[in-house]
């Protein structure tokens, strides 16, 4: 090949002095340069060479220039590389010794692969490259393609370089992935999505394989829960199960997600969003699990539990299981399932307290967590759970699942009946409840435990004995606390309900029963299909803390409205009378009565207030609380009282919590003597409410918005 005599005799000649390179520059008897715009072009100005001694510099000086870099080998000369439509101010470094680029910051003006020591790499239109140090970092506009590096020699699995995709602004890329098109994006930064983390990919040339901190691909977001790891990414492909580093697997065909956390990670996590392509979410939820494979207990934790750290690697699968079915999590090692504040989850050796475990609720009503049964060589797995914290050992077969409330359910091979394996400190609301059908049910037990997991709940919370079976001609029965006198009949059903609700509502609401009464309540019941609910109850307070003496209970209706609604309702009033031993305010007593009556009875009332509010007609609150006795419309003070006392329950919490705090603002306003002032400190100490008049503000506001969603009544 013939060389350039003008450049030879300036760099033998004059070092230090910049040349004006035209077409070729040889850099010493057995390397050369060739910059142009196409091949055989010459006498255009394409670049600079500048010689600093042990290393050469070329800047480009003009758009699409072409930069060849020619090596002498074996008497002949080769094509080692070349970069294309490169753009203007590009710069590049040479070592002459080495005979090898080891610096270059260059933009392209069209997509193309290009080739750095033993890495052939892909650079979309407008991409940018920083070569330095043996790292590549190619910096790409959002919405770009990009593809998966390869190694120039196959037979070498050392690339020689690091490489990273970078990506300007939060749209992601595009991957060009075993010819599928997939959009990747950088992690949201917060989980309303509102802004998103710069993706950052990178490629591993020994595991052939993109890795990243965090992404986000079609509404599913993952990462490394600690800043210094790297989650390594599988799209549609096995992981090997020998594979021994954090990762990330998505299979749109067969909906299931997996994820991995090698031994010593903090962990990864993945958070399914709504519109995703694997699991059902509905909107405003989230559904998110890790896998951890280094925990470090807090003190307490190790004082309770006994857990110490831990360093095993974990997987967690993440599956939809078809139409109408609850999605499934299968774990191996450290889990974590997370839902707000609510989580779940596992130490290494299995054990079991779970943490506040109410799953997160999905479009497919809730998610099942399964739990490995068997090791790797087949063996059973021991689970150690503690009950009434004592240790106990139990094995599994497959037929096991947690519910929402934190128990966990196991059934023998052959065997329909449930054994329920109870969760330390865990939901004893619906544990009790539980527990209850049980003593009497056990086949309506399995039937509940058996539901889609978001079912579960709602059955418990509207769980009642089955009086039909105490239903026959008797008129009259008697029990501890109730003489029922009854003369269409079903009076032991009648007398059985009284006592089941007294004891429930005093669990429920002072977690104690309260003492029997000194002489049972008589109660007359006048029932039939036709007779509309209602009912007044009678008693005579003996101040506080020490009870009431019975007098009458009058009661009518169906017989269904009867059981599930009137007796509920009269017997809550007695509990509160006991309890207190003072009057309670209407409002309130009457309030919290009605709300606990059966959903169809409920329903009636707020149907009722929907009315109400429409044409504006509300009973305001500063009448309402300080009312000492019942205003004309009775009706609608039944229903208004039922919806701000419900309110208060759901802000309280719901359940047992929120019954507790409602009794302690009602303590606090009695206490106070029932003043507009008392009320007002009993709101703003126990709900951060700040006034009465807030108080029916936040009311309407929640009312309207319910009725508006459509939860509040059914047509």
């Amino acid at each position: 090949m013939k060389k350039n005599r003008l450049v030879i005799f300036s760099f033998v000649f004059i070092l230090s002095l910049q040349l004006i390179l035209s077409e070729r520059f040889d850099i010493n008897d057995n390397s050369a340069l060739i910059i142009t715009r196409e091949i055989g072009t010459e006498g255009a100005e394409y670049g600079i060479i500048t010689d600093k001694g042990d290393v050469l510099e070329l800047k480009t000086t003009d758009n699409n220039a072409k930069i060849v870099y020619w090596k002498k080998i074996d008497s002949g000369w080769k094509n080692q590389w070349l970069f294309e439509n490169i753009k203007v101010n590009s710069r590049f470094v040479f070592d002459k010794k080495e005979n090898k680029l080891i610096e270059a910051h260059f933009s392209v003006a069209q997509e193309g692969e290009y080739e750095i020591e033993n890495l052939r790499f892909f650079v979309p239109e407008n991409g940018k490259v920083d070569y330095e140090n043996g790292k590549i970092v190619v910096t790409v506009p959002e919405e770009s393609r990009i593809k998966k590096p390869s190694l120039i020699d196959t037979t070498n699995k050392e690339a020689g370089v690091d490489i990273t995709y970078k990506v300007e602004g939060q749209k992601g890329v595009n991957l060009d992935y075993n010819g599928e098109n997939i959009p990747l994006r950088g992690a949201p930064k917060t989980l309303n999505r509102d802004e998103f983390n710069t993706l950052e990919i990178g490629y591993d040339s020994k595991l052939d394989r993109f890795f990243l901190k965090n992404g986000e691909i079609n509404n599913i977001a993952f990462g490394s829960i600690s800043s210094e790891d790297r989650v390594y990414m599988f799209i549609g492909e096995e992981v090997p199960a020998n594979f021994n580093e954090d990762f990330f697997k998505v299979d749109f065909t067969n909906k299931k997600v997996e994820i991995g956390a090698k031994a010593g990670s903090e962990g990864v996590y993945v958070n399914f969003y709504p519109g995703n392509a694997v699991i059902s979410v509905d909107e405003n939820q989230i559904l998110s699990t890790k896998a951890i494979g280094h925990y470090n207990p807090s003190d307490e934790e190790k004082k309770n539990y006994g857990w110490n750290e831990w360093s095993d690697k974990s997987r967690v699968i993440i599956e939809d299981r078809g139409k109408d079915v609850i999605p499934l999590i299968t774990t191996q090692g450290a889990f974590e399932v997370i839902s707000g504040k609510q989580l779940v989850w596992y130490d290494k050796n299995s054990k079991v307290p779970l943490a506040s475990p109410n799953y997160v609720k999905t479009g497919k009503n809730s998610v099942g967590v399964g739990i490995q049964s068997f090791d790797s060589e087949g063996k059973p797995i021991k689970y150690t759970i503690k009950e009434n914290n004592v240790d106990k050992t139990l094995t599994y077969d497959g037929s096991t699942f947690i519910n929402e409330n934190g128990d966990i359910y196991s059934a023998a091979k052959n065997s329909n009946v449930y054994d329920r394996a109870v969760v330390n400190n865990l939901n004893n609301e619906y544990r009790e409840k539980l527990n209850e059908l049980i003593s009497y049910d056990k086949q309506k037990a399995l039937q509940i435990v058996s539901l889609p997991i978001e079912k579960i709940r709602y059955e418990l919370d509207n769980l009642v004995p089955d009086f039909s079976k105490f239903f026959g001609s008797e008129k009259s029965a008697r029990t501890k606390n109730f003489i029922v006198n009854s003369p269409n009949g079903n009076a032991r059903a009648y007398a059985t309900a009284l006592e089941y609700w007294r004891k429930q509502h005093a669990l429920e609401w002072f977690g104690k029963e309260i003492p029997d009464w000194d002489r049972p309540f008589p109660v007359t019941i006048t029932s039939g299909p036709n007779i509309g609910g209602g009912g007044a109850t009678t008693f005579s307070p003996l101040g506080r803390g020490r009870g009431i003496i019975p007098k009458n209970m009058n009661i009518q209706g169906s017989r269904d409205s009867l059981l599930y609604g009137t007796i509920p309702h009269e017997t809550l009033h007695t509990v509160f009378a006991s309890h207190f031993g003072v009057p309670i305010p209407r409002w309130i007593d009457e309030g919290a009565c009605t709300a606990i009556e059966c959903a169809s009875e409920r329903n009636k009332h707020n149907r009722l207030l929907v009315g109400v509010l429409q044409s504006d007609q509300i009973i305001p609150f500063n009448q309402m609380m300080l009312a000492e006795d019942y205003p004309r419309d009775v009706l609608t003070f039944y229903a208004q009282g039922a919806s701000s006392s419900e309110f208060l329950l759901r802000k309280g919490g719901d359940g047992i919590n929120g019954k507790r705090k409602l009794l302690q603002f009602l303590n606090s306003a009695i206490s106070g003597g029932e003043t507009k002032d008392a009320w007002t400190r009993a709101l703003q100490k126990y709900y951060n409410i700040n006034s009465i008049n807030e108080f029916q503000n936040q009311w309407l506001r929640d009312t309207r918005q319910r009725i508006k969603t459509g939860d509040f009544y059914k047509k």
